[in-house]
């Protein structure tokens, strides 16, 4: 048996007008393609950014930092240990007017404070400048207050028993604590503090109510943290 397919017949294609598409060219090349513009409200000291660290540092000791966008303040914190070595007479004084600056800039208090927790943990994450003066900083609320006592903890003889004592008093988890103050919650400091909690629990001559529940909260925390 043999099978017959019908032929189809497609409509020819349409011409292309050689001119037309010349002139469409020509018209392209008159046009003037311009970035966009940034937004209304918006300077552009937030867009440009500096690789220039003495510049940076130079608007720091003038007490400029309304200049140094966050990129800058990265490159800054970043370097300023090396900077430091290269400017010794200098390192201690910037490093205070920097912990200054964070009195008035929320980002950079965050920067700072994170950072400072990973040193006390035996990470290298801020110059050793900063870290030795943290205390030119002035707490502009509760929450940095807050934020001064973790740190002061950390910087003690017994930072691990201290820590625990100190959740006892917030009736929080390590965990709990370094989270409510957006610190570094993967610190092998916090997994310490787990370990005595028990034992500072143990000293309380009679606990009560909110004593065994912070008790009971804590092991559940460490329970959480040995199945993970």
């Amino acid at each position: 048996m043999n099978i017959q397919f019908r032929k189809i017949h497609l409509p020819p294609l349409p011409e292309v007008n050689a001119d037309a598409l010349t002139k469409l060219v020509e018209n392209d090349r008159n046009i003037s393609f311009k970035p966009p513009s940034l937004p209304a409200g918006v300077p552009k000291s937030q867009i440009v950014s500096r690789s220039n660290l003495d510049e940076i540092i130079q608007d720091i000791e003038n007490s400029k930092t309304e200049n140094i966008t966050v990129l800058e303040w990265v490159h800054c914190l970043y370097n300023k240990d090396k900077w430091d070595a290269k400017n010794p007479g200098r390192s201690i004084s910037t490093s205070k007017k920097i912990w200054k600056a964070a009195e008035q800039n929320t980002w950079l208090k965050q920067r700072l404070f994170w950072n400072l927790v990973l040193n006390y943990n035996g990470k290298q994450a801020l110059a050793s400048s900063l870290v030795e003066n943290h205390s030119a900083f002035s707490p502009q609320n509760i929450l940095d207050k807050e934020k001064l006592k973790i740190i002061q903890v950390l910087t003690t003889s017994e930072p691990v028993n201290g820590l625990v004592k100190l959740c006892l008093q917030e009736f929080l988890t390590p965990y709990k604590l370094f989270q409510k103050h957006q610190l570094p919650t993967k610190s092998l400091i916090l997994e310490q503090a787990l370990d005595d909690i028990v034992i500072v629990f143990s000293l309380i001559p009679t606990p009560n109510q909110k004593q065994v529940k912070w008790l009971l909260q804590c092991l559940e925390e460490i329970e959480d943290n040995t199945t993970n």
